[in-house]
């Protein structure tokens, strides 16, 4: 095995993994600390020097881009030469965030455990040397050819290659990076792929013109020939490999218009309402009403144009002197042009309620307590201070909504939200356009804690995440109390608050974990096997050991 970064005094921080150990794992390994050497620099700031090497073999990377920046010091950027060693000089003193790429491997950031976690700068000081020896992992590909619906091959198509996150407790496709243009035999390749799961989807169109007299859009077509995301079939990728033969037809481009009228609550047609499109799958805005800084007209009339076949909510918001008013209607955009919708704004529902503590304890000072409905819908979150010491009420709620509480004073937390009858502590509940709701929120200072340790080879696995979640699935609602994730130190430890009583916990330690990745049913449901079991109950402490899972 070649020293990785040998000198004097390292960094305690992470730069980018190497593991030759394992030459089929293809994985960074948990931790390699860059080097500072005891040599100084003349003046003129530090150097950075090292080593590009497959992390499959060890074999040098000729021509990796190299490329260091600093929030003050600008950007540095070289080439490794034909041993597929560097330099980079007069690096001033404070934090850089360096990249490393070439095509045909997966780009790698300092302090990532893996492509789809962010950057982590590490800390340069002084005029010092700085040297490491750094691996990157060979990048998958994905093959293939896109036809019309003759059959016959598409040329000068866009092809993207999407991933699916979790966002809100829904999975979102983001743009992965990934894209290319198909050549005259309808041909595409999508490469540099780290492992993991994919979308691709293909367009004739860059971008639909705003005209009036348009009716071709950008249509996106989902492998295997489908413009629903949500029929949308995956394809997995393992380290390295190249996937050919995705072959599948592209929908012509094809738009029609949508237009209705928006009234208020007393049913007058509102001239001035905001007007958007939302995509069904993720409320993500797919389109704005035509003209008028996409307000309605004059009668409350709109127009979106351009619209492609799909799932859809069209929401809309008017502001009254009475408060504001807010409508949603689902509808679905095939062939025809969609007329005649008519969203009928209210002012939502009203939840009215208190604060009370559970029994055998007394309410702490509650000054910086307040009540929050965050919508599933959107980033949208309404707020209400208490009143007369626990008093609270929120208005205008039309939707999805997770009731929560914020401020409590340490050593507290919610035991039950008491809403109508039902306990709506975890997951969110669908508002009526009105309504008057109750709720009674219960506090509790008797809190459940789980602590542990996370070690790997008989050591201990630093900056690691771990993932606590119930082992009855049908509590892994979103938002939820009991589906909880931890980063372990440097040494190891972890601790989590706060978590309701539950008959049975399981809790695994994972080299990486994706943001938002907790909220994935299916991932929970693949690792419940490797899990630990726990059981913690009310105002009980837990502690459990764990060893280090790569993903």
């Amino acid at each position: 095995m070649t020293a990785v970064g040998r000198a004097i005094g390292p960094l305690c921080v992470v730069l980018l993994a190497l593991s030759l150990e394992n030459p089929q794992a293809q994985r960074p390994a948990p931790q390699v600390p860059l080097a500072a050497d005891a040599t100084t620099v003349p003046s003129g700031g530090a150097e950075l020097s090292g080593r590009v090497v497959s992390a499959a073999d060890g074999r040098v990377v000729r021509g990796a881009e190299i490329e260091a920046t600093s929030p003050r010091g600008g950007t540095r950027s070289t080439m490794s030469d034909g041993d597929g060693r560097f330099e980079l000089s007069g690096l001033i003193p404070g934090p850089w965030t360096v990249t490393i790429s070439k095509a045909g491997f997966v780009t790698q950031q300092s302090g990532q455990r893996h492509p789809s976690q962010p950057a982590r700068a590490f800390q340069i000081a002084g005029d010092r040397k700085y040297s490491g020896e750094f691996g990157l992992v060979r990048g998958g590909a994905v093959t293939g050819t896109l036809v019309d619906q003759f059959g016959e091959a598409v040329a000068g198509a866009q092809v993207e290659i999407l991933r699916s996150r979790m966002v809100r407790g829904r999975r979102q496709l983001a743009a992965a990076a990934g894209s290319d243009v198909t050549d005259d035999g309808g041909a595409f390749r999508l490469h540099s792929l780290p492992a993991g799961d994919y979308y691709i989807t293909a367009s004739l169109r860059a971008a639909p013109p705003e005209s009036a007299l348009s009716t071709t859009a950008r249509q996106l077509t989902y492998f295997p020939g489908t413009p629903n995301a949500t029929e949308a079939q995956r394809v997995t990728l393992s380290p390295g490999e190249e996937r050919s033969g995705v072959i599948f037809p592209i929908l012509p481009p094809h738009a029609v218009r949508v237009s209705g009228t928006v009234v208020n609550a007393t049913g007058l047609a509102v001239e001035g309402a905001s007007v958007e499109l939302l995509n069904a799958s993720d409320f993500s805005v797919a389109a704005r009403a035509f003209g008028n800084f996409g307000q309605t007209y004059e009668n409350g009339r709109f127009t979106i144009l351009n619209v492609s076949p799909g799932s859809y909510v069209l929401s809309a918001s008017v502001t009254r002197p009475t408060g504001a008013e807010t409508a949603f209607l689902p509808i679905n955009v095939g062939a025809d042009e969609v007329s005649g919708a008519t969203l009928v704004a209210s002012r939502g529902a009203t939840v009215a309620g208190s604060i009370i503590a559970a029994p055998g304890s007394s309410l702490p000072p509650l000054t910086r307590v307040t009540v929050s409905a965050r919508s599933m819908r959107s980033s949208e979150v309404r707020t209400a201070s208490l009143e007369r010491g626990t008093a609270f009420s929120l208005r205008g709620l039309v939707g999805p909504y997770a009731i929560g509480v914020d401020g409590l004073p340490a050593g507290w937390g919610v035991a039950s939200i008491d809403l109508n009858g039902s306990d709506i502590a975890d997951g969110a509940r669908d508002f009526p356009a009105t309504g008057q709701f109750t709720a009674r929120i219960v506090l509790t200072n008797r809190l459940a804690e789980v602590t542990g340790v996370v070690s790997s080879n008989r050591q201990p696995a630093p900056d690691v995440d771990v993932v606590i979640f119930p082992d009855d699935s049908s509590r892994w609602t979103y938002p939820s109390r009991l589906v909880r994730v931890a980063k372990a130190d440097a040494a190891g430890r972890f601790r989590v608050t706060g978590l309701p009583p539950a008959a049975r916990y399981l809790a695994i330690a994972l080299d990486y974990l994706e943001e938002g990745e907790h909220q994935d049913a299916e991932l929970l449901d693949r690792l419940r096997p490797g899990a630990t079991a726990f059981s913690v109950g009310e105002g009980e402490k837990a502690s459990i050991w764990l060893v280090l899972v790569h993903r």
